[in-house]
């Protein structure tokens, strides 16, 4: 949420913004700025919803089920089933290397890699 100074840079008319030079603005980016200001931005990520590759059973290896869905990083990119759609991982890229996730909402098996 854009601080006071930026909301009513931002929102306002033309005619009625309050004249602030760019010295007077706590942060150099509006639509990013905490609350109250100070030169902190906030970011907000923007995750992505992916969809698993299905393979075929591995003959050897370790198969992990889910769901539950498998959380590495909270609050991060979803990787679904291939086939149904299903939750099975929540990770950020590159964390999750060389994992075969059972679904066990339709029972195919998906690659992991992120």
């Amino acid at each position: 949420m854009p601080c006071q100074i930026h909301r009513a840079a931002t929102i306002a008319p033309i005619e009625t913004r309050p004249s602030i030079s760019p010295k007077e603005l706590p942060c150099p980016v509006p639509h990013l700025c905490a609350r109250g200001g100070a030169g902190v931005a906030a970011v907000e990520w923007e995750w992505r919803t992916l969809k698993l590759r299905v393979i075929r059973p591995p003959s050897i290896g370790y198969v992990t089920s889910a769901p539950p869905a498998i959380t590495v990083t909270p609050n991060a990119n979803q990787y679904l089933c291939g086939e149904c759609g299903t939750l099975l991982v929540v990770a950020d890229d590159d964390e999750v290397h060389g994992l075969i996730v059972r679904c066990r909402a339709c029972g195919r098996y998906n690659q992991v890699e992120t």
